[in-house]
Order: C-alpha cells, then sequence, then structure tokens
C-alpha cells in the first residue's frame, strides 16, 4: 500500500530518506531566507528593538521566561507536526512548517548577529540554540513518520483496501524519546540559562 500510495503521491517507496531529504530542503532554504532578510536589521526598526530587549535584560534582572511561555514555545511545533501528521494535508503542510521554523530561527540569530556581532550570536546562541537544538532534533524525528503516516491517511481517502496501520511499534518510543529532549531543553532554558543570559548581555552592554 505504501508504495502504491508514495506513487500517487510523488512520495518515494524508499520513505524515510526521502522525506529526511525533502524536510532538510525546506528547513534550509527557509533558513537561508531568513539570514538574507536579516541582514537589514542593523539600520531597522529590528536594530532598535534588539537594543531595547538588551536594556531590557540588564534593568529586570535575570532573564527568566516565564514557565507557562516556556512551555508554550517548545511545545507549539511538535503539537502542529504531530496534528497534520494526522490529516491528508501533511504531506505539503509539515514541509511548510519545516520552511516557516528554519526561517524563524535564521531570522533570529542572524539579526543578533548583524546588530552585535560574534558577542551577539553567542547571545544569539544561549536564547535560541538550545531551543533550536532540540526542538528542530524533534521536529525531525516527528515530521519524518508523521509525512509518511499523512501519505498512508491519503492513499486511504483515494480508496486503498490494504491500508497499512497508522501506529507502529516505533511510534510510541519515538514521542517518549522526543518528551524526554524537550524536558530537558526546558529545564536548561528555565533554571541553567537566565544567569548566563545576564552575564553575556552585561558584556554586550559594556562594549557598545
Amino acid at each position: 500500500m505504501r508504495k502504491r500510495a508514495g506513487r500517487v503521491l510523488l512520495l518515494p517507496s524508499s520513505g524515510a530518506v526521502a522525506v529526511l531529504v525533502l524536510l532538510s530542503i525546506f528547513f534550509f532554504l527557509g533558513a537561508l531566507a531568513g539570514c538574507l532578510l536579516a541582514g537589514q536589521a542593523e539600520d531597522g526598526a529590528l536594530g532598535q528593538y534588539l537594543e531595547s530587549y538588551l536594556s531590557g535584560i540588564q534593568s529586570g534582572g535575570a532573564y527568566r521566561p516565564r514557565l507557562a511561555a516556556l512551555l508554550w514555545s517548545l511545545a507549539r511545533w511538535p503539537l502542529l507536526i504531530l496534528a497534520l501528521s494526522f490529516t491528508p494535508f501533511g504531506l505539503p503542510g509539515i514541509p511548510v512548517a519545516f520552511l516557516f521554523r528554519g526561517f524563524l530561527l535564521s531570522f533570529a540569530v542572524s539579526s543578533f548577529f548583524c546588530v552585535y556581532g560574534y558577542a551577539g550570536l553567542a547571545l544569539a546562541f544561549l536564547v535560541f540554540g538550545v531551543s533550536g537544538l532540540f526542538g528542530v532534533t524533534v521536529l525531525f524525528l516527528l515530521g519524518i513518520p508523521g509525512c509518511l503516516r499523512s501519505a498512508a491517511l491519503a492513499g486511504r481517502l483515494l480508496g486503498e483496501r490494504n491500508a497499512a496501520p497508522l501506529f507502529s511499534r516505533k511510534d510510541l518510543p519515538q514521542c517518549v524519546l522526543c518528551a524526554l529532549g524537550l524536558l530537558v531543553c526546558g529545564v536548561l532554558e528555565y533554571f541553567a540559562l537566565p544567569d548566563l543570559v545576564e552575564v553575556l548581555a552585561g558584556a554586550i552592554s559594556f562594549s557598545l
């Protein structure tokens, strides 16, 4: 069934490798667009916003995100991928989500670099790097089987009789691994990173 659905939906029967390449391309294109657009940040309003953001960290004490906001920022992209994977629209929707995720992450990091140079890049790594590293890994772990599941679901809707199950034995360990990764990320961002962000922000302000 998976092979026949793949032919209908232009998804090769090799499955996971093809989806990995597809999602990587979309993520890279989004990251490239974010990097290019961030080149205008230094002379625009974004540069002023980053300066006020840096001043806010200094005047307001340690940078510590609210717990609810932190949990939402970590869970929203995986939840989106999961939601799309159980619909026939996941095959085009998941790559588009990767495109936007790559754009937003690259734009944020590149903006810090354009305004503050390598010191800003170090600050951006603390603010976005940990969540980006764990979050993007989780997205790929969910996105690859999500695209295949969406293709199988679309095949069912197109009349496949010998439909493959939408769940496999690998789904539960994969979800547990993703949850553990996001938990580690949340602990680091809430307890370990705020003091480091404050120190580095102070160093950048002192050097300006």
